[in-house]
């Protein structure tokens, strides 16, 4: 076959291709849907699913949206908060108004985020979250209060907010957010690596996650932490939530220059066990050890910090 045959028969074959993509480029602009979008899956399905055509909860139904907004978008929509959510792994976002039928000034939103983890969605929650303990029906860990109900489940973060002079506030935010739970698959549960920390002497409800820059410090990245109370003393642990020696060993080093460059470097611990104690400019006293790939500390005056150490090697 000659080269120009060669590039006919090529031509040939590739024609009809070409005619069925731009076929489908044209149908999809028909219907309204960017191809771009579909092929990257934004909004994804589960997150679209979690508001149905049709919801209405006491009297209230949908005016505007669903809108949706991925990470480059955010700050259309939130533009002082959007930083925390973005740190936080955001992926994407759908907003609902709601309105009242015999009243259509009084209006609910409805804010479905997905933080692409569940420790995210949790690390968003617990930085945000407002004031009155809410348990949704499903056991989901909320918050409620001053027209707000916050509350996260699986890796979705979600707020409903209708203002508290609403004489429907209470049961409308309730019934959107029992329907949103429930539509989230799978159970409530706060992230694992909550198991690594003693269970005595913790104080309910205290767990957090920090994403980065943890202690004010750009190397602590990934931490979760938790306050314990002894003998009317409390103090808080923290330890890295991803095993990796060699990041963990660096962390450690970084710290223990930086506490040296403050004058707040007091020393290693005794008896042995790997690990420094400093007094912190900004978050005082200080006790800094690496087990199995991890970073581990504790925060505050918690007697035997050696003991502790040791006692959290074993649950790790």
């Amino acid at each position: 076959m000659t080269g120009i045959l060669k590039i006919k028969w090529c031509l040939a074959l590739l024609l009809p291709v070409a005619v069925m993509f731009s076929f489908s480029l044209i149908y999809a602009r028909s219907q309204g849907k960017s191809p771009l979008i579909e092929r990257e899956q934004y909004p994804s399905r589960e997150l679209v699913d979690l508001f149905q055509t049709g919801d209405q909860f006491f009297g209230f139904k949908k005016v505007e949206g669903p809108t949706y907004y991925i990470p480059d978008k955010l700050f259309d929509y939130i533009n002082g908060g959007a930083e925390l959510f973005l740190a936080y792994g955001f992926s994407e976002l759908l907003v609902v108004e709601l309105a009242e039928d015999q009243n259509h000034m009084n209006r609910a939103t409805l804010e479905i985020y997905n933080m692409g983890t569940l420790e995210n969605a949790f690390g968003v929650f617990k930085t945000e979250e407002g004031d009155e303990t809410y348990r949704l029906p499903g056991g989901a860990e909320g918050r409620m209060g001053n027209g707000l109900l916050q509350f996260y489940k699986g890796k979705f973060y979600v707020k409903v907010f209708l203002p508290p002079q609403s004489k429907a506030y209470r049961k409308v935010v309730e019934k959107i957010g029992k329907t949103v739970e429930e539509r989230i698959e799978g159970t409530f549960s706060k992230p694992a690596f909550f198991d690594l920390f003693p269970v005595k002497d913790r104080i309910a409800d205290s767990e957090n996650y920090t994403s980065k820059d943890f202690l004010g410090q750009p190397f602590f990245k990934g931490i979760a932490s938790a306050q314990f109370m002894q003998e009317g003393k409390t103090y808080r642990v923290f330890l890295s939530v991803e095993p990796n020696r060699e990041e963990a060993e660096e962390s450690f080093q970084k710290y223990r220059e930086y506490l040296i460059s403050e004058r707040a470097y007091q020393g290693k611990l005794k008896g042995g066990t790997k690990g420094f104690v400093g007094n912190d400019p900004y978050y005082g006293n200080c006790v800094i050890s690496v087990i199995k790939g991890r970073i581990v500390g504790i925060l505050g005056n918690s007697g035997d910090a050696v003991a502790l150490i040791k006692s959290i090697e074993r649950g790790i």
